[in-house]
């Protein structure tokens, strides 16, 4: 974890955010705030991540060697301007708000967000194969 005035100065310094994420991620509030300043994500496959990273905004992998290939074969295929443009129209606090504000509305309605309530496929939170 590191403060947000840390943040941008590494930010600047950086290529890519590699994300190998060995748990069900929920979100990746870090895959967002790197596409904010245009900088692509190379993550694994749990959880959220598949949903959040479009092939133009980075890659997402499900080994090691997976991993190595996208950052060495595809690294220098994304557009910094493509990427916060995505994240801008999809992840902006205006829109954020919106689409959080039209869950309420569902829920209150007595309408169900997903058709399969929400699992774990693994209980025991035990870190996940990589």
């Amino acid at each position: 974890m590191l403060e947000q005035a840390k943040k941008l100065p590494l930010f600047m310094q950086i290529d890519a955010l590699l994300w190998p994420v060995r748990w069900h991620e929920p979100f990746g509030i870090a895959v967002i705030e790197a596409f904010s300043q245009g900088i692509p994500v190379f993550g694994s496959a749990y959880g959220s991540l598949p949903e959040l990273i479009p092939d133009f905004c980075g890659r997402v992998c499900s080994n090691y060697r997976e991993f190595e290939d996208a950052i060495t074969s595809a690294f220098m295929d994304f557009n910094a301007d493509d990427i916060r443009n995505y994240c801008e129209k999809n992840f902006s606090s205006s829109v954020m708000t919106e689409n959080y504000l039209k869950y309420y509305e569902m829920i209150l309605a007595g309408d169900k967000i997903n058709p399969v309530s929400p699992y774990s496929d693994n209980p025991e939170n035990l870190l996940l194969p990589f």
